[in-house]
């Protein structure tokens, strides 16, 4: 048996964001007390220009040798900024005043890679409006049962040509586009055919355990520029997929 190596005294701050959580506001500040006392957190946060934004009220009593998450709702994003010019510090205040620690590394990667997705989606809104979007039909793809629909571009503004480079699905669904995937500088909306599938994945464990069945990644580029978003589909679309998925595993 393997003992793991006592943690080192002190508070420790850092960040995360489950993966049920990805496409959201929702983040943790994670608070590392091993100070020996117990600490009453009153509030927490991140000083940081990629995420301006005051203090969030979170009481919450940290024992001594416990680390906890307090939900931290992500702020706007300054995506203009030069946001890693300096190093992102976590900020707790109790009673008896303020702590700030620099977000550990494991931490960091979690800051940088939400807050360019925030950014990329941010930078994609602004430019087109993207939904899932019928006629939805049932088709056979490589032999299985398939839902067919689209994915619709609608120009918001500009003229920049925006192309879907690829997409991928979740761990119940494969996802799967098809031709046209630009919408170039003459056009305003475009609808690029869409594929789902399911993945052979209807056993009852993948289909129980699943927690982000709608958690769709998109590639894109705006103006050559590749961006990667997370594109969940509207609810009566989630209805529909599972619809299909019902009848897809009934049949196999």
């Amino acid at each position: 048996m393997v003992t793991p190596a006592p943690e080192p005294p002190g508070i420790r701050l850092s960040f995360i964001q489950q993966r049920f959580d990805e496409g959201t506001a929702k983040a943790n500040i994670t608070v590392m007390n091993y100070s020996g006392r117990q600490l009453p957190v009153r509030s927490v946060g991140l000083d940081w220009a990629g995420y301006p934004g005051p203090l969030q009220r979170r009481p919450y009593l940290v024992p001594t040798g416990f680390t906890i998450d307090l939900r931290y709702w992500l702020p706007r994003p300054d995506c203009r900024s030069d946001a890693f010019a300096t190093a992102p510090v976590g900020v707790v205040t109790t009673a008896t005043g303020t702590i700030r620690r620099r977000i550990d590394a494991e931490g960091l990667r979690f800051l940088r890679r939400i807050w360019k997705l925030d950014c990329n989606q941010r930078l994609l809104r602004r430019s087109v409006r993207l939904e899932y979007a019928g006629p939805w039909r049932t088709v056979r793809s490589d032999g299985e049962p398939a839902l067919l629909g689209s994915l619709v571009l609608t120009r918001r503004s500009g003229h920049t040509p925006i192309a879907l480079t690829d997409i991928q699905g979740s761990p119940i669904f494969e996802l799967a586009l098809g031709h046209p995937r630009t919408l170039d500088a003459r056009r305003h909306r475009v609808g690029v055919p869409l594929v789902v599938s399911s993945g052979h994945r209807c056993d009852p464990h993948s289909r129980g355990q699943v927690t982000t069945p709608f958690t769709f990644r998109l590639w894109a580029t705006i103006g050559g520029e590749p961006v990667t978003v997370i594109a969940v589909p509207a609810p009566p679309v989630q209805v529909r997929m599972l619809a299909f998925l019902d009848r897809a595993c009934a049949g196999q």
